[in-house]
């Protein structure tokens, strides 16, 4: 190819890219600044509705079909398992005692969780963990709402918690016990 044929054939294809471009042009505005003409929506046919209806009448097995009425469910029900009785609060819980500071609410009950073997103090209004019970009053015993009940357990009076006063001022004697200072 020569020079002189090389930039006729860029003339040729610059000006065929404007026509397409023009054409393009055109087209878009077409599509966005016309609006389309209403398509014609079929009439509904609602005679061949009673026609059916009577050639379902005439077959006889049919026929039976168009008098029987349905009642039995789609989906049958599903028995619910009844809830299984929660288990005695005290089989979860032991009060181990009542710190009592004056004020009802600012009392805290000091409480063994039996199954982790763990005791707290907890005040009126705190839920008691692993075991779903929360505290709602706290005077001389604790009360719970614990399933849908109020339980009320006293403070175990078989084990009687001792305090080691010898770090509060007191002594430890030899024989384990504790007296304090005079």
């Amino acid at each position: 190819m020569t020079r002189k044929s090389e930039l006729l054939l860029s003339r040729v294809l610059t000006i065929i890219s404007i026509c397409l471009i023009c054409a393009a042009a055109a087209l878009l505005a077409r599509v966005f600044f016309t609006e389309p003409e209403p398509t014609p929506i079929a009439p509904v046919v609602l005679s061949t509705a009673p026609a059916a209806l009577q050639e379902l009448q005439a077959n006889p097995k049919l026929s039976r079909l168009t008098e029987l009425r349905m009642t039995r469910t789609v989906v049958p029900r599903i028995e619910v398992a009844p809830k299984p009785p929660a288990p005695n609060l005290a089989s979860l819980l032991r009060v181990k005692g009542i710190m009592d500071f004056g004020k009802s609410q600012s009392n805290e009950a000091i409480i063994e969780i039996l199954r982790v073997n763990q005791t707290r103090s907890f005040k009126v209004g705190e839920t008691v963990p692993d075991a779903g019970a929360t505290i709602t009053k706290i005077d001389s015993a604790v009360t719970f709402a614990y399933d849908g009940k109020s339980v009320r357990l006293e403070v175990n009076a078989t084990e009687s918690a001792e305090l080691p006063t010898a770090g509060i001022g007191g002594e430890t004697l030899s024989d384990g016990s504790a007296r304090s200072k005079p």
